[in-house]
């Protein structure tokens, strides 16, 4: 009798203390889907202000950053959903982040330089996420494990 009334209970809301790696991962997904998009609107009032830009290749510019940021999203999904292979596209992501980073810390210009410290953070922080053990525990199901049986 107690097993079945232990899992009868209702799982902890999102909010507890062990789920905050995952909190913290979605938010990162959100953020940067979010930057990507606004980069995408970027692209494109630039190219219609500028001579020099072809219409194709600004639209597959506009194409592949749409695409990164729907699977950035698709990540985001996975990791709300508690799904144990998010983890690896969520980490792979954050390297591509690392990258960016890196590109624009070495780039001319203060703004620049400003901002890659601010998308090499970002990257950093979800290196971390990924390896934190409570992240991999809410990932694999441990932390719910009554809701599941």
């Amino acid at each position: 009798m107690p097993q079945s009334s232990r899992d009868s209970d209702p799982a902890p809301p999102p909010s507890t203390p062990s789920s905050w790696p995952r909190l913290v991962a979605l938010g990162i997904c959100v953020l940067e889907v979010v930057a990507l998009l606004g980069y995408i609107v970027a692209v494109w009032l630039a190219s219609r202000h500028s001579r020099g830009s072809s219409g194709k290749a600004t639209l597959v510019e506009i194409l592949v950053y749409l695409a990164f940021a729907v699977l950035i999203a698709l990540i985001g999904r996975g990791v709300l959903r508690r799904r144990p292979l998010a983890r690896t596209p969520f980490l792979l992501a954050q390297l591509f982040v690392l990258v960016v980073g890196y590109t624009l810390i070495v780039g001319d210009g203060a703004a620049v330089k400003i901002a890659g410290v601010a998308v090499l953070a970002v990257g950093l922080v979800g290196l971390v996420v990924a390896f934190h053990p409570a992240f991999v525990a809410s990932l694999d199901g441990e932390e719910h494990s009554s809701a599941s049986t």
